[in-house]
């Protein structure tokens, strides 16, 4: 579909929807397929070093076959992935558990002390709009 000009405009919107997910909100972004990963590099080749996709870089995962996605919406277990999931944490990653606790802790204690500053005490009588 990509080919006909008319759906490349919706592509990039798509692929920089994509991006601005991965690094706004830091979530997982996937493409799979070899057809929309070869059409990304194509459409957005300029946002890429050279023209490649790196790790981190917009995606977190790129996969030329579709049926990783597959798996991945249904639910299926991945081989070797699972795996991942199971190892144990190097010494470094317990070393920085407790750290990432404590930001996330004092994160919390912020927004509460912000939603206490707005708070003064009245009772705002319910409306009808």
């Amino acid at each position: 579909v990509v080919e006909c000009a008319a759906f490349q405009t919706s592509m990039r919107e798509v692929l920089e929807a994509l991006v601005t997910v991965h690094d706004d909100r830091k979530a997982r972004t996937c493409l799979a397929g070899r057809s929309t990963v070869l059409w990304a590099r194509r459409l957005m080749a300029e946002e890429f070093e050279e023209g490649r996709f790196i790790p981190g870089q917009g995606f977190t995962h790129l996969s030329l076959s579709g049926r990783f996605i597959e798996h991945v919406l249904s639910g299926r277990k991945l081989p070797g992935v699972e795996d991942l999931t199971r190892r144990k944490p190097l010494e470094i990653e317990t070393m920085l558990y407790p750290q990432i606790l404590e930001q996330k802790q004092r994160e919390e204690d912020e927004d509460d002390s912000d939603v206490d500053a707005d708070d003064d005490g009245d009772i705002e009588e319910e409306s009808d709009y």
